[in-house]
This record gives structure tokens, sequence and C-alpha cells, in this order.
């Protein structure tokens, strides 16, 4: 994450709401609002995850620091970004 500019609280939650959905397999598709939207790119400039478009939905790809940041709250995701 960038020294100079922590994540919000409300970014670091909305990450863990994507981490612990585990109805995707690795790879969650969230159907973000435009406030999640907005943490999204927090969250990608972080270096946490990624994401892609796949038929119309966002779907989400976890960094290994992404991977390491879940582990703290002990939830277990897969790298895949």
């Amino acid at each position: 994450m960038n020294a100079s500019k922590p994540l919000a609280p409300a970014s670091l939650e909305y990450f863990f709401k994507i981490a612990r959905d585990d109805n995707w397999g690795p790879e969650p598709v969230i159907d973000a609002t435009k406030a999640e939207k907005g943490m999204l790119i927090h969250l990608k400039k972080a270096c946490l995850l990624k994401t892609y478009e796949s038929n119309g939905a966002t779907a989400v790809q976890f960094t290994a620091k992404g991977v390491e940041l879940a582990a703290t709250r002990n939830v277990t995701v897969e790298a895949t970004a």
C-alpha cells in the first residue's frame, strides 16, 4: 500500500467483504455500487486485487499482497493475479 495514503476504513472493510465471498471460487464476481467502485479503485492502487469484466460482470483476482492482508483476519483467498 502507498505509505502516504493508507486505505480508508470503508475500503478495508469492502476488501474483506469481497474476500469472504466464497460463492464464486477463487475469483469472486461482484455487483459494485458507485461508492464500491470508488473503493475498488483504491484497492487496486494498493495492489491488493485486480478486476476484469466477464459477460457484463466484474470479477476480482487477488494479488499476493491481498492474500497476505486477508490472512490477517483469518480469511483464506487464492492469489490469481
